[in-house]
């Protein structure tokens, strides 16, 4: 991988010494010629001597508008001169608010509340947990079990990790991992079918379902018909059990649509969002819930009391500048940019 009298192997071996890479084998490391990036410029990357990398896995599904695009480099210098962060407990933040109401006026979600976190396995995390709080606030006992499918992957947290399938050595994990009602992988076409049939017989236990909406990345861009998926919607509906949606992967265009959801004809009680949520220029995920849920953690309702708050909540992680690059990177979206910057950017990658 190195160039005569290029810095490469300087990097590299700089690079070995202090950083702990996820998903990699250290002990392998180095010997693996990794891409050492210094600089990038729109769909390519760039090393620290000069050579040029089309970023085709968009940096791990993330870069969807590409690299160094100029009017988001100057949404968040703007907010950099502004503020960077500040705390969301119990105060609020003028651009979050202006990035929650674009974001609201596009996800499938019914009125929906916005619940901030740093990454798609938190927002997943959050979601499990809400689901939850959502029937323990009502003083309903037992709901806490989910179904989820095979193949399924939705992060690397403990609960992450518990709904997802394995794979990728995560098997080291599974005496932290709670079970879970598995349906059939999208590779089988009963899938769908078989995840009804489970939440009907296990609707007074159930929590919440699980599911990636069209495609599941992780398992081999496996793909479930888009007209299998009302049914889901519609079980849910029928029993109470909460539908969470992770888009963590399939959200903002990659699927065809912003969001996956709306092929497949569902309207998630609670939506994960992530990775291309800021297109790749911050760490920045969200939970979406709709008023059903949101409402049951108001504290103004006698019969909650103090359990109305929501337990797990981080919104601290409602950082400015990211909310910034976020609302750009909306009006992008609702201009026609992203369908543009979008095209040759494939990808795959975890969390």
């Amino acid at each position: 991988m190195s160039t005569p009298g290029g810095r490469h192997d300087e990097w590299v071996a700089r690079d070995a010494a202090v950083v702990w890479h996820g998903f990699t084998q250290m002990a392998a490391y180095a010997g693996n010629a990794p891409v050492m990036v210094e600089r990038a410029e729109g769909r390519e990357l760039i090393d620290v001597d000069g050579r040029r990398f089309l970023d085709a896995i968009s940096s791990l599904w993330v870069t969807t508008l590409g690299h160094h695009v100029p009017e988001l480099d100057r949404a968040v210098i703007d907010q950099l001169g502004r503020v960077a962060h500040s705390t969301m407990l119990g105060n609020g933040n003028r651009v979050v608010v202006e990035f929650a109401e674009a974001l609201a006026a596009r996800v499938p979600v019914d009125d929906p509340h916005l619940l901030f976190a740093s990454d798609g396995a938190a927002a997943v995390e959050q979601a499990l947990k809400i689901a939850f709080q959502y029937w323990t606030n009502q003083g309903v006992r037992g709901r806490d079990t989910y179904v989820a499918f095979g193949g399924a992957y939705h992060g690397d947290t403990v609960g992450s990790l518990s709904i997802g399938a394995g794979g990728f050595g995560t098997d080291v994990f599974d005496p932290l991992r709670f079970p879970v009602l598995r349906a059939p992988g999208f590779d089988d076409p009963s899938c769908v079918a078989a995840a009804c049939d489970l939440v009907r017989e296990n609707a007074d236990r159930l929590a919440a379902v699980v599911v990636e909406p069209l495609v599941q990345g992780a398992a081999g861009i496996e793909v479930c018909a888009p007209e299998a998926f009302p049914a889901l919607g519609q079980v849910c509906r029928e029993t109470g059990v909460l539908l969470i949606c992770d888009e963590v992967a399939t959200g903002f265009g990659r699927t065809g649509t912003l969001f996956a959801c709306q092929q497949a004809g569902l309207r998630p009680d609670l939506l994960c969002l992530g990775k291309g949520i800021t297109g790749g220029y911050l760490a920045q995920s969200a939970t979406v819930a709709n008023a059903r849920v949101h409402d049951a953690f108001l504290g103004r309702r006698p019969a909650l009391g103090p359990a109305g708050q929501c337990g797990v909540c981080r919104p601290g992680r409602a950082h400015p500048a990211a909310r910034r690059r976020g609302r750009a990177d909306a009006d992008a979206d609702h201009h026609g940019g992203r369908g543009r910057a979008h095209r040759g950017h494939p990808g795959r990658g975890d969390r």
